[in-house]
């Protein structure tokens, strides 16, 4: 039996990160016997739906301290606060090591005795790429654990860091794992600008492209369910509300209720472009839906289609809540998806549908996996011209047949590779334990 710990919380409610950790978990089918832990910083939500096969615990929220180490008042505070927070864990692997039953008596904390009782850990998923992964790979250390940095990648391509102290963190996690994977280029960038050795890890693609998309049966019931007619073509639409894509459209626009007006309607003139110049029927995918109301994409699909009057037969917006699974299986049975959110795109991608990225220049996620890797348009949000937009996605729309056909030979290489990762990461960890 090997027991795998995941110590960052991934968002249930979020099918973008679930769609990562479903993609782990299908990657770690590498190994037949195994016990999967996953900590939840929003357990009630999160135990709801999470498969009950995985262990899912309370614990430590662990993550980074933005600003603990600039000179200024409120840093000084930050870093007791951030020193106070790792130490526990640190200090619980040194007691764990001697005896678990001491390092529970100092702290009764169910993901620092997973952790004590992992074989492997698996840290950094989706935008963790932070020196704060050296915090777990020393506890592992400490630990006599194997712990992997797997399916990472840096969200806004900071380059080089500016503290001694975090790059030396950074440098210490790449060099004392068994295996490093990052998602993208632009990751790779921001490691060699922080000295971290070429050799010390690969570049792989996202493990979300892994999961597996729920069924047809299935998916047929969701559409008629949520009463969308068979016939017409299905053209996806994934809006966005919270995150850098939201935040950053319309650059110039500083009041943030104006932008958000500014975006909806943006949203509502493509959409009436699109229904005059297409026969397709557009579905509204929330694909994220928390786990706070700021990034319920539900609310700007809903905001959207209230003003799509007179059209009320040609569009569904979709309230219901889906899991990650099921999110993917509907973008496989559209004939192109349109989207703000790289994880709603990738289940697309790995399904070969045809789609677009809309985003912004700040979000290097998006343009390093999704049109870097993954050859898929992408048009920045921070300065739109409407007509030039509307024709560029009716030009991809109408050009979708040869563009399926090219993601189908994309997309069945890049799962090889993401397989490629997992046999890997199995090999690191076989030659460890020996």
């Amino acid at each position: 039996m090997v027991h795998v710990v995941i110590p960052e919380s991934i968002p249930s409610l979020n099918k973008g990160e679930m769609a990562i950790f479903e993609g782990i978990r299908e990657a770690l089918s590498v190994f037949p016997d195994k016990k999967i832990t996953l900590y939840a910083a929003w357990y009630d939500i999160d135990r709801a739906r999470v498969d009950k096969e995985i262990n899912v615990v309370k614990g430590i929220d662990f993550y980074n301290m933005v600003g603990a180490f600039r000179s200024t008042p409120s840093a000084r505070l930050n870093k007791i606060k951030y020193l106070k927070k790792w130490g526990t864990l640190v200090f619980f692997a040194f007691l764990a090591r001697i005896s678990k039953k001491l390092a529970s008596a100092y702290k009764e904390d169910d993901l620092l005795l997973s952790i004590a009782n992992a074989d492997l850990l698996i840290v950094g998923h989706d935008g963790c790429l932070n020196p704060e992964l050296f915090w777990f790979v020393l506890a592992a250390n400490i630990l006599g654990k194997s712990v992997a940095i797997y399916g990472v990648g840096v969200e806004n391509n900071p380059g080089f860091i500016k503290s001694g102290i975090m790059r030396k963190f950074l440098q210490y996690a790449f060099a004392h794992t068994i295996f490093n994977a990052v998602r993208d280029s632009g990751s790779k960038k921001y490691l060699l600008a922080n000295n971290i050795p070429e050799s010390s890890f690969f570049v792989f693609p996202d493990p979300a492209i892994l999961m597996k998309p729920s069924g047809d049966g299935r998916i047929r019931e969701i559409l008629f369910a949520e009463k969308i007619a068979s016939g017409s073509p299905l053209f996806g639409l994934i809006p966005v509300r919270g995150g850098v894509v939201y935040e950053r459209s319309f650059t110039e626009e500083k009041d943030i209720k104006k932008k958000h007006e500014r975006r909806v309607q943006l949203w509502v003139e493509l959409v009436l472009y699109l229904m005059q110049n297409t026969n397709a029927h557009f579905v509204f995918i929330p694909h994220c839906i928390g786990p706070t109301s700021k990034n319920d994409d539900r609310i700007i699909a809903g905001e959207i289609t209230q003003k799509l009057t007179g059209q009320l037969n040609r569009f569904t917006c979709i309230t219901n809540e889906y899991s990650a699974k099921e999110c993917k299986g509907l973008m496989k049975n559209c004939d192109f998806v349109l989207g703000e959110r790289t994880h709603g795109l990738l289940g697309a991608i790995s399904s070969a549908t045809p789609c677009m990225a809309l985003t912004v220049q700040e979000d290097q996620r998006m343009h390093n996996i999704v049109n870097i890797m993954f050859k898929r348009k992408t048009y920045d949000l921070n300065n739109p011209d409407i007509l030039e937009l509307q024709k560029c996605v009716l030009d991809e729309w109408n050009n979708r047949a040869t563009i399926r056909r090219e993601m189908e030979e994309i997309a069945q290489a890049a799962i090889k590779e993401a397989q490629k990762a997992a046999s890997m990461l199995k090999e690191r960890f076989d030659k460890a334990r020996k």
